[in-house]
């Protein structure tokens, strides 16, 4: 990685640290080829603050051939305190119609629990026209960690203090960092000791440490101590208290940064990124739900992957009073949080793909994805209404219980009793005459891996599409009815019969099968969700996202904001006439109860065929 142009002087001791100089007196230094102010520095054993107070030019960078001053220091005078900058001020915020605490916090980059602790507010509640002092703290909205997590718990850290995030840009230097966030470069190196080793390199991650002024921190400890036995006042109407429960692992990112002998080739913790790209889609959605008329405040908690961490929260009073629970995502702690959330009927949904048995009675719990069941049955029903254009042959897996079952839901649904119309041409006129029929019986053919072609043989129609449904995600068995279909369609006495296969999207994704059989058996398959990057809507959010964030958008930001809208506008839709249905970028959603004492499904499931080496849905996104 290539070196900004200033690397982090060694940490040095108080004494450096306030070395001033009493003399007018210069020796100077041409600036020689790979040459940085770090290594000048110490070289002439210069504080680095006392090399940029007499060379301003250098905290931009260097170059060769420079000349830079190297004062010549005969006596060290005590720095004033007066001319010390101090690491944090104070602003003040008058309250307009229609703010609130959480948009507020958001509007400033901070967290909410700071404006209520400096204001003394024991609710949520605020009046128009109140003046809130906000600590004055810079959020670089580029920094892969923003302060809004709740509890960032740290050894390092007192009571007053809060603690940001800084990436290092390119052509950032120490001292241009210490200027913006008006704290001494002393304060950079003493939570990042790991400078004084490797320097200051573009993307480092750096611990910026600011100490609230006026933080009166016995009242703080008094208030902590005592915030169980606080009473959450009623929230306004329309008002919607949200919880999002997210493992970001802030804690174990800082500590891994500050113990990596390498902290520039450090990088954050795949389930930290996947975390808080969900939470930037939520976000988003915040603020195209807030247009719509909602008002609500959102607390957001680092569930980790610990059980003991999720119990911790189950104390936090303001979660207490959670309208909704967005996560967590780990099984042991979805278990925990989905029984929290039934005795207090609290809907939740999270972002893992849960099974739908875990729905069973918990009325309040919500899926997102439809399941493979869901999937299979869907597409028994499309292709029943289909019928007349294919021969189905259905194949499942008989090592494979899962396999079986789909079959049977397969087999079941397409074999109910039908009405059919059937029409009828009479001297050029069209009549349609009702009636009822059964359709003929689809039953399964259970195969094992390595079984010869005699059933399936038996069952080709040389007239019609033979439609092979393949009732399960297993790899190899699909390789292995997929080399049977090449094989068939190669044959001397089957080359001419029509074919086309059917399954889930694994089938699609699998890469053991080449893309031009795919096309050449017009594959069909099923998805729980897949992304139109090409659609006005996706374009659309891809802007906004680009827009607020700096960065483009991964899957798990447009789930983030799928799963938020649905889910709000499914259990708290601000008028009677919205569509229960919400037509998303990943998966429309349509939310369906699977008994009455149990949780809900989404039961909208994307069909697609593989043609002319694209990608046909066919039915509505």
């Amino acid at each position: 990685m290539k070196l900004v142009s200033v690397l982090v002087f060694f940490f040095l001791s108080s004494k450096y640290s306030a070395q001033q100089i009493d003399t007018l007196k210069y020796s100077f230094h041409v600036v020689e080829k790979g040459e940085t102010s770090y290594g000048i520095a110490k070289k002439y054993n210069l504080d680095l603050n006392l090399f940029f107070d007499c060379n301003p030019e250098a905290a931009k960078g260097i170059k060769k051939g420079q000349s830079l001053k190297i004062p010549l220091i005969t006596e060290l005078k005590a720095p004033d305190s007066n001319s010390l900058p101090k690491d944090t001020t104070l602003k003040k915020h008058k309250v307009t119609k229609g703010e609130t605490l959480w948009s507020i916090a958001k509007l400033y980059g901070v967290q909410v629990e700071l404006i209520k602790n400096l204001n003394r507010i024991e609710n949520n509640e605020i009046s128009i026209e109140q003046e809130l002092i906000i600590p004055d703290q810079i959020a670089d909205t580029s920094n892969a960690v923003n302060p809004m997590i709740k509890h960032p718990s740290h050894p390092l850290l007192d009571i007053c203090d809060t603690l940001v995030i800084h990436k290092v840009k390119k052509r950032e230097t120490l001292y241009s960092i210490s200027t913006k966030y008006k704290i001494p470069i002393s304060k950079i190196i003493q939570f990042n000791p790991k400078l004084s080793e490797l320097g200051l390199q573009k993307d480092q991650v750096l611990k910026i440490v600011y100490k609230l002024v006026n933080c009166d921190k016995e009242a703080l400890l008094k208030k902590i101590d005592s915030i169980a036995e606080i009473s959450q006042s009623v929230l306004e109407e329309n008002k919607l208290n949200i919880s999002i429960v997210l493992p970001f692992f802030i804690n174990e990112n800082i500590k891994s940064i500050q113990e990596s002998k390498n902290p520039n080739l450090y990088s954050l913790n795949k389930k930290t990124v996947n975390s808080l790209s969900y939470l930037n889609g939520i976000q988003l959605a915040l603020k195209e739900l807030k247009k719509l008329g909602y008002n609500m405040d959102v607390n957001i908690y680092d569930s980790k992957y610990d059980t003991n961490e999720v119990k911790s929260i189950f104390m936090d009073t303001l979660f207490q009073k959670s309208h909704l629970i967005f996560g967590p995502t780990y099984s042991k702690n979805i278990k925990l949080v989905r029984t929290f959330a039934k005795t207090r009927n609290i809907p939740m949904i999270t972002s893992f793909n849960i099974p739908n048995q875990a729905l069973f009675g918990y009325p309040s719990l919500f899926k997102f994805y439809p399941s493979k069941a869901t999937q299979i049955k869907f597409s028994a029903e499309y292709f029943r209404e289909n019928k007349s254009k294919y021969n189905i042959i259905l194949l499942a897996n008989k090592e494979d219980k899962s396999s079986m079952t789909y079959s049977d839901i397969f087999s079941s649904t397409f074999n109910d009793t039908l009405l059919k119309f059937d029409t009828i041409k009479i001297n050029d006129t069209l009549f349609k005459v009702d009636t009822t029929i059964i359709i003929d019986s689809i039953q399964s053919i259970n195969l094992k891996r390595g079984d010869a072609s005699y059933a399936i043989k038996r069952n080709l129609s040389k007239r019609d599409t033979n439609l092979f449904v393949v009732a399960t995600p297993d790899v190899p068995f699909m390789t292995y009815i997929f080399n049977m279909l090449i094989e068939l369609s190669n044959s001397q006495k089957y080359y001419k019969y029509k074919y086309a296969i059917l399954g889930f999207e694994e089938l699609y994704e699998m890469n053991t099968i080449d893309m031009e059989y795919k096309e050449k058996f017009n594959l069909h398959f099923t998805s729980r969700g897949m992304i139109d990057y090409n659609s006005d809507a996706s374009l659309k959010f891809i802007e906004d996202y680009n827009l607020e964030y700096k960065m483009k958008p991964v899957e798990a930001s447009f789930i983030g904001y799928d799963i938020f809208n649905s889910i709000i506008k499914k259990v708290y839709p601000v008028e009677s006439h919205f569509n229960p249905a919400y037509n998303g970028l990943y998966n429309s959603v349509n939310f369906q109860n699977i008994d009455s004492t149990s949780g809900f499904e989404n039961k909208h499931v994307q069909l697609f065929r593989y043609d002319n080496y694209k990608l046909q849905p066919l039915n509505d996104q």
